[in-house]
């Protein structure tokens, strides 16, 4: 019987508690962040759990039912001068029996494999949930990790906008600047400061999806690169995914189950024999009786259910084509294409991503153009629009 036990919690326990350490000791990345959300986790657990109950039901679906006991007084008088009398009568005896149905083996192979195919099908259920977890906790992630890195963009222009109020203040005094160009600085800063508001609250936003997966550890810091992603796509690779494998099994379930049911049309039958006890001056008797099923109303019980699941394996299986049409190299999007078009894709948001960070870090690192042209009109440095000085 399946069970979690104390020790495997407890070996649960300690990972995550070192994992906790660990993350907060250095930057929580996006890989850690993924494997964090499998430790642990309710949903992966309820559906092992699940895959466990299948096979073991697997098992006892292959046997026979348990015998049944059968105890009685049989032909007991109730009237008359040998009311209630076990032992005056010659037909009255205490019976003890046994009863044993036998289902067909066929039958019983049939339903063992229908739940071999039901943990067949949990298993491939479970990888497409692996999956599922590590792309929510990562997109999770992403979103934590791009709100503080917008912030530190905007604290960035904070600081710059923050130069560039005070240098025209000064310039302001010294009739380099007008009340206007202060005005407009001062209304820059502000926007930045809202600006700068909104992340906070879309950063608080975030981690907090994030502590959904990965608990307390949502609150490590995050690192400043961005993370870095490796995309192959196999030409094949669609027909191993486990979303198809899914569906492979359900199909060859429903198929399974057609069959089964069409085994309804032959009957089970059982055995019972007993053993009747009567008054000392009676013989004991024995009873041997064999019971078997007569599915003589077929036309609207074994046909109908023989019919409803040809159906359901026809539903699969049309389900199970359309998922080869889709990822088949006739649906019009060739797989093969796919890495090159990522790679392609990829360099471009990369490019992009690396002229905006050094447009970003040249003015926040080169001397802020802005602030800087401000200090030089507040400092007396040379003014652009007086080449005489």
């Amino acid at each position: 019987m399946f069970s979690v036990s104390y020790a495997q919690r407890a070996l649960g326990a300690l990972a995550l508690s070192i994992a906790v350490g660990s993350a907060w000791a250095q930057a929580l990345s996006l890989r850690a962040a993924q494997r964090f959300a499998e430790v642990d986790q309710p949903r992966l657990a309820a559906q092992r759990a699940g895959i466990a109950a299948a096979q073991e039901a697997s098992v006892a679906a292959r046997q026979l039912p348990d015998p049944k006991l059968r105890l009685g007084l049989v032909n007991v008088p109730v009237s008359g001068a040998d009311a209630l009398s076990l032992g005056a009568e010659a037909m009255t005896m205490t019976m003890v029996g046994l009863m044993q149905e036998f289902p067909r083996a066929s039958k019983r192979t049939l339903q063992g494999e229908l739940k071999a195919l039901a943990g067949e099908s949990g298993q491939h259920e479970l990888e497409a949930l692996r999956r599922q977890i590590r792309r929510d906790a990562g997109l999770a992630w992403l979103d934590a990790w791009a709100a503080q890195r917008a912030r530190a963009l905007v604290e960035a222009q904070q600081r710059e906008a923050r130069i560039e109020v005070e240098a025209l203040a000064i310039a302001l005094r010294n009739n380099r600047a007008t009340t206007a160009d202060v005005a407009q600085a001062r209304v820059a800063l502000a926007l930045l400061d809202d600006r700068a508001r909104q992340l906070d609250g879309d950063t608080r936003a975030a981690r907090a999806a994030l502590t959904r997966w990965i608990g307390e550890l949502a609150d490590a810091p995050l690192p400043t690169d961005a993370p870095t992603f490796s995309v192959t796509v196999a030409s094949d690779g669609l027909h191993e995914h486990p979303e198809v494998a899914v569906a492979e099994a359900q199909a060859r379930m429903a198929e399974t189950d057609a069959r089964l049911a069409g085994l309804s049309t032959r009957p089970d039958w059982s055995l019972e024999f007993a053993y009747g006890r009567r008054g000392s001056a009676f013989g004991d008797m024995v009873t041997l009786q064999v019971q078997i099923d007569l599915p003589i109303l077929q036309t609207n019980r074994q046909d109908r259910s023989i019919a409803a699941k040809a159906a359901q394996a026809q539903q699969a299986h049309a389900l199970r084509e359309v998922i080869d049409i889709i990822s088949g190299p006739k649906s019009g999007n060739d797989h093969r294409d796919l890495p090159s078009e990522i790679e392609q894709q990829t360099h471009r948001d990369d490019a992009a991503r690396d002229l905006h960070f050094a447009i970003t870090n040249f003015r926040c690192e080169q001397g802020f153009p802005p602030g800087q042209a401000a200090q030089q009109q507040a400092g007396g440095g040379h003014h652009p629009r007086d080449p005489h000085r």
